[in-house]
């Protein structure tokens, strides 16, 4: 694991605990931090989460609170780790994950429409394969 990943992975593990132990806001305590991307030169790194929530509207409250706790969040994680220069932290919407839930959805929505397609790909995997 290079150095790189190591500072991405205590990011993601620390942003996490401050978002759901010291920032006392019910809607950041149910984001899940998809991941972090820094800057080699340490001077940003991006933050990428999901939410459950589906509405445009919290969605944009989600991150403005986001944009409003950047600092305090900045912060509290500089007094748990030690470098050199502490990144900016951008916060942004993991698009891919959203993307994913929304295909997940549609197949669950295939799945109860055609239940004969379901179970005819259940016995592909268990038999010799049935022609579509």
């Amino acid at each position: 694991m290079s150095r790189m990943d190591r500072i991405n992975k205590i990011i993601m593990i620390e942003v996490s605990l401050i978002l759901q132990n010291d920032i006392d806001i019910d809607l950041l305590n149910h984001l899940t931090i998809t991941g972090v991307d820094t800057a080699k030169d340490l001077s940003i790194a991006k933050i990428f989460y999901t939410t459950p929530e589906k509405d445009e509207i919290i969605k944009e409250k989600i991150d403005r609170l986001l944009k409003i706790n950047v600092k305090h969040i900045r912060w509290d994680i500089a007094q748990k780790i030690k470098l050199k220069y502490m990144p900016k932290l951008i916060f942004t919407e993991d698009k891919f994950e959203t993307y994913r839930q929304g295909i997940d959805e549609l197949f669950e929505k295939i799945e109860k429409e055609n239940p004969e397609l379901k179970q005819s790909l259940e016995d592909n995997g268990q038999g010799e394969p049935n022609e579509f």
